[in-house]
This record gives C-alpha cells, structure tokens and sequence, in this order.
C-alpha cells in the first residue's frame, strides 16, 4: 500500500504544470503511409467512401482535423455514438510525407485563439485515453492520461487541398467502434482492447521533433529564471491541458 501511495503521489505532482508531459505521434503507420481517423454524418461518410477523397456535402472551407490515435477518435465521437454528425468514423490512410509536409506547415496550440493563429495547420497535444472499466459512456469508457499526451491536427482551408492530394484510401471502420462501444458497455474491456489498432511510435524527422515540441519523455520545465532565454523560453513551454479540438 505504501509503495501504491508513493506512485499515485508522484503521478499528482508529475502531472503538474512545470512538468512537460511525453509527446510522440502513436499510430498505424508503413514506410510510406500514415492512418488517421475523422469521424462524420452519413452522407458525408458515403460520398467519401466512394470518391475516396472528400467531395460535397463536405466542406473544404472549414478547419478539418485528423487524429492517428484510434482511441482519442473513439473518446471524441463515442465510438459512433455521441451524434448523427460523428455517428461515422474513416480511417484514412495517406502518403506519410504529406503527413510530414501538413505538420511541418503548424504551429504548436496552446491555449490561445485558434482564429488568432495565422498558420494553415495547428497541432494540439491533448490528454492521451485508455479504456476504463471506471468510467461510463459520458467519459465514452476511457480515462485522461494527464502525463501522455495525442496529437490532433487541425488542417486550415488554406491546406486542405494538400491534405486531399495525399490521401491514398479511406475506409469505413464504424463496426469495429460501434463493438469497442458494446463490450464496454457489457463490461468486456479484455475484449474491447483485442480490436483496438496496434499503434506504435512513429519515427519523425529531427526538425518534425523540434517544431511540434515533443518529447519521449517526462521532464521537469526549465524555470524562467534559470532557463537560457528567461521568461520568453518559459512561455513557450506547453501548457498542461488543452482540450478544444473538434472532429
């Protein structure tokens, strides 16, 4: 109990705001392509599926986002079932060096207006999930990982049309979240973990690693006065929480 107590402590003080927490990019991914998910209402879903790109109803006007990680996609949309507009969800797979050309393209959010930001994509580093027997469907069955943050990117009208030119197949993977959705709800989390995607750490170019502020491990923050640079390097230091990203 007193070695419990030690650890839980730890992770309190850890998680706190002179702590960077990790970040790396979690994913399916080969030599040459990367996955992310989106999740959308039906009709926007099935013209995407059959031009495999996407075409009207959808919007090239407005910010799109894309997540690598299967899970933070499921916590989003509630596994397909927070609403009729998330009730989708695309896998999309796409070349992974205009992945990297989209993120070299961002700016790292944190926590000011996104409408302030003039960079044609953003990237935010939000509380990892993992599914949890403890928490309901509100919470859609995972819990915050407050010292292991996911990254989401939110792609600009200005770069949508390069996020297209990239894209190399999407599919419909609603089953399977809808029954990640089911066995949760039947308290079958050994089974609900068994279909989710074999995520691995994605391998980035040095100048990627830098820009995007990552991290592959927890680390105490420079304080501003003994940091080189003072309080302009501790405010670029990323802040705790952040969690405004829409699908």
């Amino acid at each position: 109990k007193a070695t419990v107590s030690v650890l839980y402590w730890l992770l309190i003080i850890m998680s706190r705001k002179e702590f960077y927490a990790t970040r790396i990019i979690r994913g399916v991914f080969t030599d040459t392509t990367i996955r992310v998910y989106q999740a959308y209402n039906n009709e926007i879903a099935d013209a995407a599926l059959k031009a495999q790109t996407f075409v009207e109803p959808w919007k090239s006007t407005r910010t799109t986002w894309i997540k690598p990680s299967m899970i933070w996609m499921g916590y989003r949309c509630g596994w397909g079932h927070k609403d009729k507009n998330q009730k989708r969800v695309l896998a999309i797979d796409m070349n992974l060096e205009g992945f990297y050309t989209l993120v070299k393209m961002a700016s790292v959010h944190e926590g000011s207006s996104l409408k302030a930001d003039k960079n044609p994509v953003v990237v935010q580093w939000d509380p990892e999930r993992l599914l949890s027997e403890s928490y309901d469907a509100s919470e859609s069955y995972t819990e915050k990982q407050p010292l292991t943050r996911s990254i989401q990117i939110g792609i600009k009208p200005g770069a949508t049309d390069l996020f297209q030119k990239h894209i190399v197949a999407i599919t419909d993977v609603t089953e399977t979240f809808n029954a990640i959705y089911t066995l949760m709800e039947q308290k079958d989390i050994d089974g609900a973990k068994a279909l989710l995607a074999d995520e691995q750490k994605l391998p980035v170019p040095e100048d990627v690693y830098e820009l995007l502020h990552m991290s592959s491990e927890i680390k105490k923050r420079p304080s501003a006065e003994s940091s080189v640079g003072g309080a302009e390097a501790a405010a670029e230091a990323p802040v705790a929480e952040v969690e405004t990203s829409t699908t």
